[in-house]
């Protein structure tokens, strides 16, 4: 059984196109375009006042739900490896159990407050990992996990790309069918 790690925000979810919304919308933000941006007081403030807006009201990524449907008709085991939580908001286990629930998004497993993620997918035999940012999956390289870099991507790594999830689910099945 294949299992599939996969992170939610910028990867389930287009978390940044709403969060970049509100704060260009913000006149408490005025300049500002993109929350990452933020000085780490500003960014504070900012998830203070909209996190529990975003964490329910992000929208998904297209195709998530039927890709994630097939590859889990395919038997595939889906773990989703996050960082929410790390930061102690108090409606963030709830509020993204709840919207997954809500959307239908499919998954075996959810482990929450994962900044890092490689001991979560170590622990949990991962064979593939989904997420955007690179950082992250740069961990994962040099211990036998394959890596999707979800979402554009400008320069040369070492990674899988995939633009959407249908990129995700042709880039499994190749896998699947060359095991």
């Amino acid at each position: 059984m294949l299992r599939i790690g996969i992170d939610i925000d910028n990867t389930i979810t287009n978390t940044s196109n709403l969060a970049n919304n509100l704060l260009k919308n913000d006149i408490n933000f005025n300049g500002y375009f993109d929350y990452h941006n933020l000085s780490k007081s500003s960014y504070i403030l900012f998830l203070n006042k909209y996190l529990d807006y975003i964490e329910c009201n992000a929208g998904l990524n297209k195709d998530v739900c039927e890709v994630l449907e097939y590859l889990h008709n395919k038997g595939c085991y889906i773990v989703i490896i996050t960082a929410r939580g790390s930061m102690n908001f108090k409606n963030t286990e709830i509020n993204t159990i709840n919207y997954l629930a809500k959307n239908k998004v499919y998954y075996d497993k959810i482990i929450f407050k994962q900044e890092s993620k490689l001991q979560a997918c170590l622990d949990e035999q991962i064979d593939i990992f989904i997420d955007d940012k690179i950082t992250v999956l740069d961990e994962m390289i040099n211990k036998n996990i394959i890596t999707i870099k979800f979402g554009d991507c400008v320069k040369k790594i070492s990674h899988k790309i995939a633009k959407n999830w249908l990129e995700v689910k042709n880039i499994i099945d190749t896998i699947i069918n060359n095991e």
